[in-house]
């Protein structure tokens, strides 16, 4: 701190100097604080003004820290709703899977209402042991408890199987259209819109991927050849995936798109040409939600490291606008909830995943 102290003491002193040595000092202060503030553009920064309105800050290549409000049930525009209750599960002895999934199927064959809603299934209070798995296949259905603490309900998940209590699953029967290059050699982070090429027949209300392939080049620049060995045999492989973006345009003027959400990663044609694909999904489902309950493994006591049991509470694919809330995950050997790459604007809200039992 002393040096510090006399540092900055020296400074001051020397702006009200005139000797060469401190004229020097001071051009040497100002080049620093220059180079700092070009520094500051060398990464993208979210700051507030006095008015507490948040301000983002590109960098040097237009880079900017996306937007994350878009993520979860209907990309936060909406309040998860209260959904009206259709049908009532009692408690009951023995296996319930089939007593469950048969309310659930009921509420499944129920027209939907304006919102897209059938209606929400309602566990009474007490423990539901399930052997099998509990499947909702079609849009607009809530699968709600009556509480997630001791006293309410709670799903308990039996036997060895390895598949998740609650699978939330679509059809994977999503179509590929038409596909567009893009004219820029680059798209920074968080880019709202997108120029292409040949782009006369893509339209608002069109559903799109924004595919980049993994190329040797991208996992190079990233020095992820080696990543989790040394032998390199874990690290990043050429053509291993494609990194997916997956939007809505809401707007089109002229070869330039719109899209409802940022990109969460640059676009880089040098690294790893990407494209634009329209896509039909008609068997992806959506308006889904589970609420207000406990979701619990069993395993084996004698066994701590036990991995022939429930691996997952919850998983979801071939879907969007789907929420978990107020739910309790207990001993699972992976996790709470399972979010596959076909899931799209997910939100698990208020939920805990206690004492994991596996590896």
């Amino acid at each position: 701190m002393k040096n510090k102290y006399s540092y900055l003491s020296k400074i001051n002193s020397c702006f009200n100097n005139t000797t060469n040595k401190c004229l020097l000092m001071r051009t040497l202060l100002l080049f620093f604080l220059v180079s700092a503030l070009q520094a500051q553009n060398s990464f993208p920064t979210i700051t507030k003004d006095k008015a507490g309105k948040i301000i983002r800050t590109k960098d040097n290549s237009g880079n900017e820290i996306p937007d994350f409000s878009f993520a979860g049930y209907r990309a936060g525009e909406y309040a998860i709703p209260d959904v009206a209750v259709k049908a009532f599960v009692p408690n009951i002895s023995g296996d319930a899977t089939a007593t469950i999934q048969a309310a659930i199927d009921y509420v499944a064959a129920l027209k939907p209402d304006a919102k897209g809603f059938r209606g929400a299934v309602l566990l009474d209070k007490g423990i539901y042991k399930v052997s099998g798995v509990i499947n909702m296949k079609v849009s607009g259905i809530v699968l709600r408890g009556s509480g997630a603490g001791n006293n309410g309900t709670s799903i308990l998940g039996t036997g060895t199987n390895r598949e998740a209590i609650l699978t939330i699953s679509g059809a994977d029967n999503r179509v590929s259209k038409d596909k567009f290059q893009l004219t820029d050699a680059y798209m920074p982070l968080g880019s709202t819109t997108i120029s292409l090429k040949n782009s006369t027949t893509i339209k608002k209300g069109d559903h799109i991927m924004v595919n980049t392939p993994i190329t040797q080049q991208w996992i190079d620049s990233l020095e992820m050849k080696d990543f989790g060995g040394e032998t390199g045999w874990i690290g990043w492989k050429k053509d291993d995936f494609v990194i997916r973006a997956d939007r809505e345009v809401i707007q089109v003027q002229g070869n330039t798109i719109t899209i409802d959400a940022p990109l969460t990663n640059a676009l880089n044609e040098k690294l790893a040409p990407s494209e634009v694909v329209v896509y039909n999904w008609s068997g992806r489902i959506n308006t889904i939600g589970v609420e207000n309950l406990t979701l619990k493994s069993e395993f084996d006591t004698t066994n701590p490291k036990d991995e022939q049991h429930r691996w997952y509470g919850v998983s979801i694919q071939n879907a969007e606008d789907v929420w978990v809330r107020q739910v309790n995950f207990e001993q699972f050997a992976g996790g709470a909830v399972s979010i596959l790459k076909s899931a799209k604007r997910i939100t698990v809200e208020d939920c805990m995943s206690l004492n994991p039992i596996s590896e």
